[in-house]
């Protein structure tokens, strides 16, 4: 069995590692689906310091599906929201951080346009 624990040279905070051992466990039994994996990223933004866990997922989403149309439309489409998320956050202010949007993204492909207007 391979030691996910330390992925990347990153250490798991000891209070996120009950929930990677729920994600760990949870895509042994459906490893082969995006969509299932992108759903507990949707989950970590529902609670506080969860990005190092998020950052994780991904990785996983990296690792196992990286050659696959659907994994880099997942990985590039969170990439964006995360850049969205962290320049709202550092400009206006607007209170839509945590909004999630790239799981749609991901089924769609990208299908959503944006104008720009704020």
């Amino acid at each position: 069995e391979e030691d996910d624990d330390k992925e990347g040279g990153k250490e798991m905070s000891s209070s996120l590692l009950p929930s990677q051992i729920i994600f760990k466990n949870a895509i042994r039994a459906i490893p082969e689906d995006v969509q299932f994996r992108l759903r507990f990223v949707e989950a970590c933004r529902s609670f506080p310091q969860t990005e190092q866990l998020e950052e994780y997922i991904m990785d996983s989403v990296t690792r196992d599906f990286g050659k696959s149309v659907e994994g880099w439309v997942a990985r590039i489409s969170y990439a964006e929201e995360e850049w969205q998320r962290k320049s709202k956050s550092r400009g206006s202010g607007s209170g839509d951080e945590n909004v999630v949007g790239f799981l749609g993204k991901a089924d769609a492909a990208g299908g959503g346009e944006d104008d720009g207007s704020t």
